[in-house]
């Protein structure tokens, strides 16, 4: 009998009729399968399930907190959990640790594995369950245990971005994860941030913050309306600075205490590389959904905004390559190089170029290769070019094929186009001046290959 008029009752279930929520929000996107879904809510816990797991085999499960469940529409036997989707996906694999094997890191799994030999001694077979007949009946007593003030430990609480994806279902949006969404759709997020995102650990009320100001998404090329995002620019003007502001954000460098003024998020996004902000000049005529942006021109573009032509790259740096530099200098040293004008002041480029080579050389090898200063200041920039190949090599971070332009940069003779004997000219002869395109093809040559440097 229910428990009270809320249409809320207890009940003893099996835990073979108890279904993982496919629409649990600590998931960044629903899934497919049972299968599927125990596999990703186990890659967001982490060590953190062979914890739970740990002690459910010690104590048993939590007698305090009940899970929530909803009959299925197909079968009212099962019932997926609303709340509790935690606890049942650690029941699950400690009865069958390979549902994690995909998931979980080796040692993470070899620890479940023991785990399991010792909860199949006593499993557990039912599980007393609040059974509520919608999402809806369920909904405020969920959100109360989550986003209720909890002090020490017990229910991990949700951040805010679980918190920002369970309101996104059901039609509150947010704008931080459509961008999150967008960049995931098209590019590769460095690898800190990454996780974080995929764990449900990236700071979205943050991001949220920054793009509710109105003249940080105009200079981001983004438009809001009904909560949806949009633009006027294809994905290729808009990745660069969206990318660069979520990963500051997600690696710790841009904090909410520095954002938590209007002044202080206008100064924020004046202070972005303007080469890596949305060319007025490719503006379209209409806006299409962040959702709908694609890589190439719609079918129907309408009219252009301004000039015709993109306007030609002049920097040694194009806009759309993005380091992840942790070096005050070398990081001020690249900026520059993003700003400069190589046709205008090719002697400072090329000269700032050969320093900033170098000097990603040096950090590289001190801090991954093991050198030692008075190694570094004794060795010429072609050796330390094929040590850092060798090391390259050594950990498969590129391949033979992605090495062979670094290689053929660090041989004085080689006629694939500018090596690093070209630079080393501009500094020490006189006679030998630079050329703007021949920079360029430099850089273009060897991106990959910084990219690789500073991940």
């Amino acid at each position: 009998m229910p428990n009270d008029d809320s249409g809320l009752f207890e009940n003893t279930i099996p835990v073979a009729r108890l279904l993982l929520d496919p629409e649990n929000p600590r998931l960044p996107e629903i899934q497919g399968s049972q299968r599927e879904t125990i596999a990703a809510l186990a890659q967001v816990q982490g060590s953190q399930l062979v914890a739970l797991a740990k002690h459910i085999v010690d104590y048993g499960l939590n007698p305090a907190e009940l899970p929530i469940v909803m009959p299925t529409a197909d079968d009212p036997r099962n019932y997926y959990v609303l709340d509790g989707n935690r606890r049942i996906n650690a029941l699950k694999v400690l009865e069958t640790p390979e549902l994690a094997q995909s998931a979980l890191k080796a040692s993470d799994l070899k620890k479940l594995k023991r785990l399991s030999l010792a909860y199949l001694k006593s499993p557990i077979a039912e599980v007393r369950c609040v059974i509520s007949p919608t999402r809806e009946v369920a909904d405020p007593w969920i959100q109360l245990r989550h986003r209720g003030y909890i002090e020490g430990a017990g229910t991990v609480a949700w951040t805010g971005q679980v918190a920002a994806r369970y309101d996104e279902r059901r039609g509150k949006r947010s704008p931080a994860l459509q961008v999150l969404d967008f960049l995931q759709k098209h590019v590769q997020l460095e690898p800190h941030t990454a996780d974080r995102v995929a764990q449900g650990r990236y700071p979205v009320t943050t991001l949220d913050r920054l793009l509710n100001t109105i003249y940080v998404r105009e200079k981001l090329g983004l438009e809001k309306a009904g909560g949806m995002l949009s633009s006027k620019y294809l994905a290729n003007q808009l990745i660069p600075a969206l990318k660069r502001v979520v990963e500051e954000l997600g690696s710790g460098n841009t904090t909410v205490s520095q954002l938590k003024s209007q002044k202080q998020r206008i100064d924020y996004i004046n202070d972005l590389d303007d080469t890596i902000l949305p060319d007025e000049n490719e503006e379209l005529s209409e806006s299409r959904t962040l959702t709908d942006v694609g890589g190439s021109k719609p079918k129907n573009p309408g009219k252009r905004v301004g000039k015709e032509q993109r306007r030609q790259r002049t920097t040694i740096i194009p806009k759309d390559c993005v380091l992840e530099i942790d070096h005050h200098r070398i990081n001020a040293i690249y900026i520059e190089l993003k700003k400069l004008s190589s046709d205008e002041f090719p002697n400072s480029a090329a000269a700032m170029m050969r320093i900033f080579l170098e000097l990603s050389l040096d950090h590289y090898l001190e801090n991954t290769g093991g050198w030692t200063e008075p190694q570094i200041d004794g060795t010429n920039l072609q050796k330390k070019i094929l040590a850092t190949v060798k090391l390259f090599e050594k950990s498969n971070v590129l391949t033979p094929g992605q090495l062979a332009p670094v290689k053929a940069c660090a041989n004085k003779q080689s006629i694939l186009g500018p090596t690093y004997s070209t630079l080393h000219g501009f500094i020490h002869n006189y006679h030998h001046a630079p050329i703007p395109t021949e920079l360029r093809t430099l850089w273009d040559n060897l991106q990959l290959f910084f990219q690789k440097l500073w991940r």
